[in-house]
């Protein structure tokens, strides 16, 4: 049996094929090829959380039940590395598959991956799947549905935890819902939802980014833990790149806007 066969074969039995589709989605899927048993796929992404801001990673007090859950019944991988550790650098790597110096989303700067660089979704479109995008969307800053998209639901730019301005499926949506709640049903009901064909969902949360902004039920949820701050929060960046210090003053006048 080939390294490809072999991969393909245990990321079948372990339930996430989409891993390997990065690298391997244009030999798999090329020509319209359609293989047989194909899976639904549900991506789920949170934003700038830590690697052991879970349960399951050994957190002594967060309470990440279903993300434990996940991890119980699947597979967890405890040696990953980011190359780019910014939003939107690891975003395009994530649609494209490629580093930033290829995709050319080098920095928060809002462009989204060059053109001639086809995404996943789009190769699980062109293969009969039907795709869809729920979230914070954080390259180009506008709201619009993206190519390899059947269904989209997003905001412009960070969005808000709540009250944003939503592009759903190209009609402007004025939401109420605290942000994780509102993407989540949206979620749920494409889930839902009667689909001949397989699907792929990419439901991409804005939380747990800053400014940290719970839902109101969840307001007192660690008010008993004390929570110790992390070395040096305050780093004026003061040893680090110009572009780096002129990246955090843009981000906090953003924040505080």
């Amino acid at each position: 049996m080939n390294d490809f066969s072999s991969r393909r074969n245990f990321l079948k039995r372990t339930g996430i094929g989409i891993a390997f589709g990065l690298q391997n989605c244009s030999s798999l899927f090329g020509q319209g090829q359609i293989p047989a048993g194909r899976p639904n796929i549900v991506i789920i992404l949170t934003d700038d959380q830590r690697f052991d801001a879970m349960g399951c990673a050994g957190h002594p007090w967060l309470k990440t039940a279903h993300m434990d859950h996940l991890a119980r019944e699947g597979v967890m991988f405890k040696n990953a590395f980011v190359t780019t550790s910014l939003c939107s650098p690891s975003r395009g790597s994530f649609l494209t598959g490629c580093y930033p110096h290829r995709n050319e989303v080098f920095r928060n700067n809002g462009v989204d991956p060059k053109e001639s660089i086809q995404t996943f979704p789009e190769l699980l479109q062109k293969a009969g799947y039907e795709t869809a995008f729920i979230g914070k969307w954080h390259m180009a800053r506008k709201n619009s549905p993206r190519p390899g998209f059947d269904h989209w639901v997003s905001f412009a730019g960070q969005g808000r935890y709540e009250k944003n301005k939503l592009n759903v499926n190209g009609r402007t949506v004025q939401s109420d819902t605290y942000v994780t709640d509102e993407l989540t049903n949206y979620a749920v009901e494409f889930l839902k939802k009667r689909h001949d064909k397989p699907f792929m969902l990419y439901l991409s949360h804005k939380a747990v980014h800053a400014p940290f902004t719970p839902a109101k039920r969840h307001k007192k949820l660690y008010s008993d833990v004390e929570i110790e701050s992390r070395h040096n929060p305050k780093d004026n960046l003061d040893t680090k790149p110009p572009w780096g210090r002129k990246m955090d003053s843009d981000y906090k006048s953003k924040i505080r806007d």
